[in-house]
């Protein structure tokens, strides 16, 4: 608790500072009609005085590799996107390019305290080539209640090449001592890692600790690639956290990404990847997850997503999350579209949500020692394998309720036990239109007003509409009369 509030004070005291900054705010112009010709002399000169800086570039490409250092209580807004005579400015991020020439990292931040914040940029073409390379287009280190806000930014076509590891082909992050990152609405699309030992985050990577907190929201991750590893994770987004650090991520968009491994190899999570440990949380919600793959002769977990609450007391929350057409074209046995394992006494929660169509399994959940899954109101369907397998160790509590598996080689697999109820399986639930991912209920479908209430709920169904109308629903939609 004074964890939380001493982290509450301090972005209250940033939030506070910015506000009353912005009222005496510096404004510093750069491009061919502004005061600085390039954005690095306009960072270097904000960076001489604290205080509020607000950095306007006009629209163009400019070739640079920008350093933004030692920010301590000062503010520095740095938007894209303005006319010729700064008054007027354009919300597209494809009008300003930051291109780093294939000359190393694009936008390198590496400060303590204060506040950066990025707005209506292309920040594309950064390239690093060493033995262990992190933060392709962007590298961001933060500690000392530091803070990073990236909105409505393109991080496009930059690439990492490592000799042992890669991380972070568009971004990295290492956020600690109550810093926090807030990336909004920004589009991560076409990086790519090539690194021979372990890759993160071929989109985005972000290693958090020691109180940091992590807001990734309305993100679209397409086309994101990690190449030749032995332990290759997380194609679109990859977050490992401990040390009571907490994430969100939030109706995101994560498409198309592909990751492949060695001959030796491991692969975990195309589309999504987190590893929580020692007392970290994190909530995954709204997310829109389909068509990545895991690939090459080794082997694989999760292709859609890979969800592991590995630390003492670690908790995740999933809810509302589509996982479709998630593809494994790996040499693996066991194989599946999303897999969540808890252990210790740790806590994971799955809840409203549709995992439909792959080439192998649907789901597989794992709890072990003394930790708890909870699966409550999903829907599984059309997979060439089993539906759902949920295992449970001796010490452990899983608990399957209000559940659909439909249209798959085995619709569910139970071991050691787990307790489950209301479930609907090897008949047909009647779902609206499943070619076109459609897995609502129709009126006459068997598994409306049948579930069990014994479970916790969410208040929500799948697509937001309320969760309990009559008797609560099996699967991931409610039937809305």
């Amino acid at each position: 608790m004074i964890a939380i509030r001493r982290f509450g004070l301090v972005f209250v005291c940033l939030f506070l500072l910015s506000i009353a900054s912005a009222l005496h705010a510096t404004i510093l112009t750069v491009g061919p009609s502004g005061s600085y010709a390039t954005i690095q002399t306009a960072i270097d000169e904000a960076l001489l005085v604290p205080g509020f800086h607000d950095i306007r570039v006009q629209t163009g490409t400019y070739i640079e590799n920008l350093y933004i250092g030692t920010v301590n209580a000062g503010v520095i807004r740095m938007s894209g996107g303005w006319n010729s005579f700064f008054n007027n400015q354009t919300a597209s991020p494809w009008l300003t390019k930051i291109n780093g020439g294939s000359a190393g990292r694009v936008v390198e931040l590496n400060h303590t305290g204060g506040s950066v914040q990025i707005y209506n940029f292309t920040i594309t073409d950064g390239f690093l080539d060493t033995f262990d390379s992190q933060g392709g287009g962007v590298y961001i280190s933060l500690i000392n209640g530091a803070q990073v806000r990236m909105s409505n930014c393109n991080i496009v076509k930059n690439e990492l090449n490592g000799d042992l590891g890669a991380n972070g082909g568009g971004l990295f992050a290492d956020l600690s001592d109550i810093s926090s990152l807030y990336v909004k609405g920004c589009r991560f699309r076409n990086n790519r890692i090539v690194a021979n030992v372990t890759t993160f985050g071929a989109g985005m990577f972000v290693y958090m600790h020691d109180y940091s907190r992590l807001y990734i929201q309305g993100g679209d991750f397409t086309q994101n690639r990690s190449y030749k590893g032995q332990y290759v994770n997380g194609g679109g987004i990859a977050v490992v956290s401990r040390d009571q650090s907490f994430f969100k991520i939030r109706r995101c968009h994560l498409r198309g990404n592909a990751i492949w491994s060695n001959p030796l190899g491991d692969c975990h999570g195309a589309g999504i990847y987190t590893l929580l440990r020692e007392v970290s949380s994190g909530v995954i919600e709204d997310n829109y997850i389909r068509s990545n793959s895991t690939n090459g002769p080794g082997t694989s977990r999760g292709a859609g997503g890979y969800i592991r609450a590995a630390g003492e007391y670690a908790k995740v929350t999933l809810r509302r999350n589509s996982w479709l057409e998630s593809w494994d074209n790996t040499m693996g046995t066991d194989r599946e579209n999303v897999y969540l394992r808890a252990l210790g006494k740790s806590k994971l929660e799955f809840t409203d949500s549709v995992i439909a169509k792959g080439n192998t399994m649907g789901l597989r959940a794992v709890a072990t020692m003394d930790a708890t899954v909870a699966l409550t109101n999903l829907t599984v369907a059309d997979y060439v394998g089993t539906g759902i397998e949920v295992d449970r160790g001796p010490s452990a509590v899983l608990n399957l309720y209000n559940s659909i598996s439909f249209g798959t080689g085995v619709d569910l697999i139970t071991l050691g036990a787990p307790t489950t109820g209301s479930n609907h399986t090897g008949s047909d639930p009647l779902f609206v239109n499943p070619a076109g991912n459609n897995y609502s209920l129709q009126p006459n479908s068997p598994a409306i007003d049948t579930g069990s209430n014994v479970p916790v709920l969410g208040p929500l169904d799948v697509w937001r509409r309320p969760r309990v109308v009559n008797t609560v629903d099996i699967g991931a939609w409610e039937y809305q009369n």
